[in-house]
């Protein structure tokens, strides 16, 4: 009988597991042997441990892939646990190859002073000897600076067939090119070092930061949260997007203040004229604001004017009574 889809899937996650086991612990193999013995501090250690970790990063990359398809192969409803934690871990990871970038082109430059300090330093036997030849004056301080050559005799005794300047000279001109020619080889071979130094700094802090990224690439701190890498890159600010050049004139012509347009001039109006102006706008205004009285129609005003004159000529009459002498007619 066939197995079902179920018990492939299974088998297969469990292959690819095993299979990322293996290389997470080859490589955890590896980088423990290049730390033993502990030597911190020393930039020959730290080099040595940088050089490791970074050579087979290759290893946990493919291990944690592969542990990311045997779980998507299982097709569990929920992320393993083991691959939550490794995924956090790979956060760090992460962080730690930056700051693997400073420190292992520290540890080189260290070393290679170390190195070019030491090759001065076994140089340095010749130059004083030599020195001391030059500034001997007397037989004795003669020998012992020959003494003083690395691999020559500490003993020398006897006397000189020449004369003391003689054999100062002749010592001076065997012994002074070979101490340039090795000088000048030492400089040549430091001065390759040197560059040699910056392309291997160089290919180590790409091969570093590209081995961040892919571990970025991997780790998040929760399984509702993004990757490390989607949070760097989405946290970026937008590209603006280029804007056509201004030339100074206009740049200029922005900034200082425009000038406004002289309105037309207005022909002058004598003072007089304008307070009449004035006065009759007010009156206006005054009239205007005055209450409309009713319409009166002209029957209504003719009886008005009869009726307010009726008591004044019957005052007139009665004054007219009062003056006229009476009457003797009456009696």
């Amino acid at each position: 009988m066939a197995p079902s889809y179920r018990t492939q899937a299974q088998d297969s996650s469990l292959v690819l597991f095993w299979v990322a086991t293996a290389l997470l612990g080859i490589y955890a193999v590896t980088v423990l042997a290049a730390a033993i013995p502990l030597e911190l501090l020393q930039p020959a250690w730290i080099e040595r441990v940088c050089g490791s970790v970074r050579g087979g990063v290759s290893f946990p990359l493919l291990a944690v892939a592969l542990l990311l398809l045997a779980a998507i192969v299982n097709d569990s409803p929920e992320e393993p646990r083991y691959l939550t934690v490794i995924r956090r871990l790979a956060c760090l990871i992460a962080f730690g190859f930056c700051l693997m970038i400073p420190l292992q082109t520290w540890a080189g430059v260290a070393l290679l002073q170390q190195i070019n300090a030491n090759e001065q330093a076994q140089l340095r036997p010749y130059t004083r000897a030599l020195t001391a030849i030059r500034n001997a004056d007397s037989q004795d301080a003669l020998l012992q600076a020959l003494a003083s050559i690395p691999g020559s005799p500490s003993n020398l005794s006897g006397s000189l067939k020449d004369s003391l300047p003689q054999v100062r000279e002749q010592l001076i001109r065997q012994i002074e090119p070979q101490v340039s020619a090795r000088q000048t080889q030492l400089g040549a071979l430091q001065s390759s070092r040197l560059q040699e130094g910056f392309l291997r700094w160089f290919k180590d802090a790409v091969v570093a930061f590209f081995s961040a990224i892919g571990f970025a690439a991997i780790g998040r701190f929760a399984e509702d949260r993004p990757t490390l890498l989607s949070t760097i890159i989405d946290r970026r600010p937008p590209i603006q997007p280029l804007q056509p050049s201004v030339s100074l004139t206009d740049r200029l012509a922005a900034i200082l203040p425009r000038r406004q347009p002289q309105r037309p001039r207005q022909p002058t109006v004598p003072l007089t004229a304008r307070l009449s102006d004035q006065l009759i706008g007010l009156f206006r205004r005054s009239q205007s604001q005055r209450p409309r009285r009713p319409e009166v129609s002209v029957a209504d005003r003719l009886k008005a004017l009869l009726t307010r004159r009726q008591p004044q000529k019957r005052q007139l009459q009665n004054r007219l009574e009062d003056l006229m002498p009476p009457d003797p007619n009456d009696d």
